[in-house]
């Protein structure tokens, strides 16, 4: 049975729901979405107890670099690059906390193949304090992202109506 979801469903209801590590911001080139990322770096990169890591194909965040601020531009491996921060996340003190930036995240995880491996990497990580915000221009790649998490945690098939 298929069940229809309006696209206006808020996205931090649907991360408290499903206890999720990731959080979204979607929208059309020059909506802000880089912006908004870019100042919550700032604000969390004065926090000690944060590692923040920035997976970034365009250069944009070149100038956020700092201690706590790892930059890579690296857009063949992901999963190889995810890898190195789970290793990471190990020597980790209890308190600290990682968050890891993907900007144009549809760039990285085009098909449902490298999607569901990428929502089973978050699952992960997220039991070892890692977090991911995922920076997204195309919308239609954002429906087929959504269905999948809600295939891979709820097992049931949802269409998306976008009126």
């Amino acid at each position: 049975m298929k069940k229809s979801i309006d696209n206006n469903i808020e996205l931090q209801k649907f991360k408290d729901e499903f206890e999720s590590n990731l959080k979204i911001y979607e929208g059309k080139p020059g909506g802000g979405k880089s912006f908004s990322a870019k100042s919550e770096i700032n604000q969390l990169s004065l926090m000690e107890d944060i590692n923040i890591y920035v997976i970034d194909s365009h250069k944009e965040y070149k100038k956020l670099d700092r201690e706590n601020v790892n930059i890579n531009n690296d857009i063949e491996n992901i999963f190889e690059i995810l890898d190195d921060i789970y290793e990471k996340s190990g020597v980790l003190t209890v308190n600290q906390k990682t968050i890891v930036y993907i900007e144009n995240f549809e760039l990285y995880c085009r098909g449902r193949e490298k999607q569901i491996k990428f929502l089973d990497y978050a699952e992960k990580l997220k039991h070892h304090g890692i977090s991911f915000v995922l920076i997204v221009q195309d919308l239609e790649f954002m429906d087929r992202l959504i269905r999948n998490m809600y295939l891979l945690y709820c097992g049931e098939h949802y269409e998306f109506n976008r009126d």
